[in-house]
C-alpha cells in the first residue's frame, strides 16, 4: 500500500561517523557566518581530467595547504569553471546562527540518485519499536528478562517478515544545532540544564558542546510517499513451516493487537484487507505515541527551571495536538537521531511514569539525558524541538 510521509520535525538519519564533513575539507562558511558551502568532490574528480594545467595545479595547492579551503579560494576555481559553462563546484546553504563546529553529522544519501532518504529499516525499525511493546503485553513477558528471540523469534522466524517497508525519499535538506538537555544530580535530587563543556547549567550557550545535524527539513513540498506491505501470504507460510516454539502463538497474539489479522481473511480481499490492517497498525502507533508524549511533557514539566524550557513543552504539546486529532488512517511517529533506546525498545520498561533514571549496572542510577534540536527564522525567532517526528498516512 502506497503510504504518504510529511517531516513534522527534522529528521536526521546519520551515514555513519566516518562520513561526517570536516570543516575547510568538505564545508567553508562565509566570513559573514550566513552560508555554508559544501564542495562537491564527485564533480570535481569528475571534471579534473578538463581542467588545464594552471587550474589543475591552483587546485591541488588550495586542499594540500596547511590553512585548507575558504569560500575566497573556492570561488576563484568556481570562475574558471563558470568559463566554460560547467556547473557550481559547491552547494549553498543558509547557516545556522552560532559558531560552526569543526564537523557536520551527515545524512544518509541514495548510492544511485543521491537523494536524502529515510531507509525502510528505519521506518521499519520505529514501527517494530512499537509492537514489541505490544507483544510484551500480549505474552506476559517479564520486563527484566525481554529478548527479541521471546517476542519476534529466531532471525528465521521473525514474525514481522510480513511487514514489508520500502525507502522514502526526500529532496530538501537543511542544517540544525543541537544541544544536551540535561538533568545536574545534587544531594537535593536533580535540576534541568543545558549540558556547557563539563557543566550542566541553567543557560544554554548554544556554541559548546554542541552538534550540528544535516536534516531533511519541515516543508510543505519536502513530502514523500512510500511502499508499507502486509504480506499475508508469508505469514501463512511462517505458520506452516516454521519448526521454532511458540511462532504461532506469537502470531495469535499480534492477531489479537490487531483485532482481527492474518490467519483468516473472511469475505474482504486482499486489498481491502491490507487496507484494513494497515489502518489498525497506525492506530496502534498513534496511542503509543500518545503515551510518549504524555511521558516527555511530564519529564519537561518536573526539570522546568532551565532556561527555555517552556519553548520545549510548547512544542511537545503541538505535536501531543497532531497526535490526539489524527484521523483514521493517519499515525505519527519518531525516528531517527534522539530516538533514545527507551523509545528503541518500545518504552517498554516505564509504563506509567517519564524516563527520568535509567539502571547503569549493581542497581546504579544515571540520569536520562534529551537531544534538542535549535533553529532561528527569518524574524530570529527560537525554535527548540525533538528531532524526528513524521506524518504517515494513508
Amino acid at each position: 500500500m502506497l503510504l504518504h510521509l510529511e517531516i513534522i520535525t527534522p529528521v536526521h538519519i546519520g551515514a555513519g561517523k566516518e562520513k561526517d564533513y570536516i570543516k575547510d575539507i568538505d564545508y567553508v562558511e562565509d566570513n559573514d557566518r550566513k552560508r555554508l558551502s559544501f564542495i562537491k568532490h564527485e564533480y570535481i574528480q569528475d571534471e579534473f581530467h578538463s581542467m588545464n594545467e594552471a587550474e589543475k595545479s591552483r587546485w591541488i595547492s588550495i586542499v594540500t595547504s596547511n590553512s585548507g579551503l575558504s569560500i575566497q579560494n573556492l570561488k576563484e576555481i568556481e570562475n574558471s569553471f563558470k568559463k566554460r559553462q560547467l556547473p557550481s563546484i559547491y552547494r549553498q546553504y543558509n547557516a545556522p546562527n552560532f559558531a560552526i563546529p569543526d564537523t557536520i553529522k551527515r545524512n544518509i544519501y541514495g548510492a544511485l540518485d543521491n537523494k536524502p532518504y529515510i531507509p525502510g529499516s528505519s521506518i521499519k525499525g520505529a514501527i517494530r519499536s512499537v509492537l514489541l511493546k505490544v507483544l510484551i503485553q500480549e505474552l506476559n513477558i517479564s520486563k527484566s528478562k525481554v529478548t527479541t528471540k521471546d517476542t519476534f523469534g529466531t532471525i528465521e522466524n521473525d514474525i514481522l517478515q510480513y511487514l514489508q517497508v520500502s525507502d522514502a525519499i526526500f529532496s530538501k535538506i537543511a542544517y540544525y544545532n543541537s544541544k544536551i538537555f540535561n538533568i545536574a544530580t545534587h544531594k537535593n535530587g536533580g535540576e534541568g540544564g543545558w549540558k556547557n563543556t563539563r557543566s550542566t547549567d541553567e543557560k544554554r550557550q548554544d556554541n559548546q558542546f554542541n552538534t550540528v545535524y544535516e536534516c531533511i527539513r519541515k516543508d510543505e513540498l519536502n513530502t514523500t510517499t512510500f511502499q508499507l506491505k502486509i504480506d499475508l501470504d508469508r505469514i501463512q507460510l511462517l505458520l506452516k513451516q516454521s519448526k521454532e516454539p511458540g511462532i504461532p502463538d506469537k502470531i495469535k497474539k499480534l492477531n489479537a493487537a490487531f483485532g482481527r489479522l492474518s490467519t483468516e481473511p473472511g469475505n474482504h480481499s486482499a486489498e481491502e484487507l491490507s487496507k484494513k490492517l494497515t489502518n489498525r497498525l497506525l492506530k496502534i502507533i498513534n496511542e503509543h505515541s500518545k503515551q510518549h508524549l504524555v511521558k516527555e511533557l511530564g519529564f519537561y514539566k518536573q526539570y522546568d527551571d532551565a532556561q527555555d524550557t517552556d519553548l520545549i513543552i510548547d512544542k511537545y504539546n503541538e505535536i501531543k495536538q497532531l497526535v490526539d486529532t489524527a484521523p483514521e488512517g493517519t499515525a505519527y511517529i519518531k525516528l531517527g537521531q534522539g530516538t533514545g533506546f527507551h523509545l528503541i525498545t518500545g518504552d517498554y520498561q516505564h509504563t506509567i511514569n517519564y524516563i527520568q533514571v535509567v539502571e547503569t549496572g549493581e542497581h546504579k542510577q544515571k540520569r536520562k539525558s534529551r537531544k534538542i534540536g535549535i533553529a532561528r527564522d527569518a524574524a530570529g525567532n527560537l525554535d527548540l524541538f525533538p528531532f524526528g517526528w513524521v506524518k504517515i498516512s494513508v
